[in-house]
């Protein structure tokens, strides 16, 4: 039992390693999930957590007769933060609003860098990722559906983030 390999069959998870096996191997995705982000998780774990809803909203979708460009979902997805790698070191540093606004861009330069045929649609849902924030709007379903599930997911993780600081007794009160 001790040397015993566990075997993930979740279809959702297995589709993200799959289809995103190839950006999940290269030094941005490695970067990412050295990179704190939304309380208590990293930049790649977060993006592989979009990726996972995103793919799992279009199973629902498709069942109402919506069919989404998986593939799509999940590159866009697994990169869709890349822009804010680095943001404490560099040009970023103590400027919140700035990183907000200029992330979703950056990440398109980035994820195009990385990708040489990454395809209008997929640049589409990375820039238009925080809309409505910033000011790239959503063109494509895909983009709706990555939209939303960072929305999700990124509420989810600052909450059990914060959550999580505060039972354990490491972040004090506002009336202390």
């Amino acid at each position: 039992m001790e040397n015993e390999v566990v075997v993930d069959r979740n279809p959702h998870r297995l589709m993200v390693f799959d289809l995103g096996k190839d950006i999940m191997r290269t030094r941005e995705y490695a970067q990412g999930l050295e990179q704190m982000h939304h309380l208590g998780t990293s930049v790649s774990k977060h993006s592989f957590r979009v990726a996972l809803m995103s793919v799992r909203l279009a199973d629902f979708l498709a069942r109402i007769g919506v069919e989404l460009d998986r593939n799509v979902l999940v590159r866009a997805s697994l990169m869709h933060d890349f822009g804010i790698l680095g943001r404490f070191e560099g040009k970023f540093k103590g400027i919140k609003g700035c990183c907000l606004l200029q992330h979703p861009k950056d990440s398109v330069e980035v994820a195009a860098d990385l990708v040489h045929d990454l395809s209008d649609k997929e640049k589409n849902v990375i820039a238009s990722h925080m809309w409505p924030f910033a000011a790239t709007a959503p063109k494509y379903a895909e983009s709706w559906v990555v939209n939303f599930s960072d929305k999700v997911v990124g509420t989810w993780e600052s909450v059990a983030g914060a959550l999580a600081l505060v039972f354990s007794g490491k972040r004090k009160t506002v009336t202390e």
